[in-house]
Order: C-alpha cells, then sequence, then structure tokens
C-alpha cells in the first residue's frame, strides 16, 4: 500500500507538471520534474516512519535513475544505466581495472550522487575512491548534492583532497 502511494505520488507530480505546462519540451519536462524531487528529497527529511522513509528514498532513487536516462536519451548518448554500471566495476578485481572502467563512465554516463556514491563505495582504498569521485564528478546531475558522494570516504584527508580537487567547499 505503501509503496503504491509513493508511487502515485510521484506519477501525479509528473502528470501536474504537465498539464501545469501542456506545450513544453522533454527537456523542460524533465527539469519541472527534477525541481518536484527536490522538493521530495526535502520532504522525506520529516518522514520519522524508517521503513516509510527508506522506501520513499528508494523511489525517489529510482524515478532519478528514470530521469538520467531520458536525459540521455535525449542527448542522443548511450543510455547506462547505474546498476550496470556498477556491475562493470564490480566484475574487476582491481582498484587500478575499477578506474579504468569508471574512468570510461565519466565519458558516458549520467549519475546521482547516490548513485556515484555506490559506484565508488565498490573501490577498496580512499585513494582510489578520491580518484573516482574527481573522474564521475562532471557526471553528476545534481552536484550540489555531492556530499552524499564523498561521504564514501573513510578519512577527513581523503575528503579533504577530494573538495579540494573538485573546487568545493
Amino acid at each position: 500500500m505503501i509503496r503504491k502511494t509513493t508511487a502515485s505520488i510521484l506519477l501525479l507530480m509528473l502528470a501536474s507538471t504537465a498539464l501545469a505546462r501542456p506545450m513544453v519540451g522533454a527537456e523542460d519536462l524533465v527539469a519541472e520534474t527534477r525541481i518536484e524531487l527536490d522538493g521530495l528529497h526535502r520532504q522525506v527529511g520529516f518522514v520519522t516512519e524508517p521503513r516509510l522513509r527508506l522506501m520513499m528514498e528508494n523511489r525517489i532513487l529510482r524515478v532519478e535513475g528514470l530521469l538520467n536516462q531520458v536525459d540521455r536519451a535525449l542527448d542522443g548518448k548511450e543510455i547506462i544505466s547505474a546498476d550496470k554500471a556498477l556491475a562493470d566495476v564490480e566484475s574487476q578485481r582491481y582498484d587500478n581495472d575499477k578506474l579504468a572502467v569508471i574512468s570510461n563512465l565519466s565519458d558516458s554516463g549520467r549519475f546521482t550522487s547516490r548513485e556515484i556514491a555506490r559506484i565508488v563505495g565498490s573501490c577498496a582504498f580512499d585513494s582510489s575512491k578520491v580518484e573516482a569521485l574527481i573522474a564521475l564528478h562532471p557526471t553528476a546531475v545534481d552536484p550540489d548534492r555531492y556530499g552524499v558522494a564523498l561521504d564514501t570516504l573513510e578519512f577527513t584527508s581523503s575528503r579533504n583532497r577530494a573538495t579540494l580537487a573538485l573546487g568545493l567547499d
């Protein structure tokens, strides 16, 4: 019931966005939907029931992933899902090999900061994670939330090195 309610809310938001501006292009609709998703991100913070909160966060993540695929399709680029990217990275045994795959993702991927955190989290060492975070930063569709990806770093010094290299502060 909760999952259907959350999905219904997201669908209603998408429909109301489309109805409010019936002659907009697909890019405008995607941008409006991202604004609505930002509002949902803020509202999830007020949900106190852990299971409901987790379900809402997962649904939001799914919609973000779908929007990324729409963005890529609109740009005429290959669509690569975060799950496929993660599987490609995890299929590599060593961090150097993982970084090579991540380097290729930076040319063809568009990911949310949470998806980047999952991808970067597959690296074993903070030094590799810093390199991966730097490589994937341009692919972030929500760079204002990149702190979520930076949270994968274990050491403060690594976080400082990454934020300095990315010009974040």
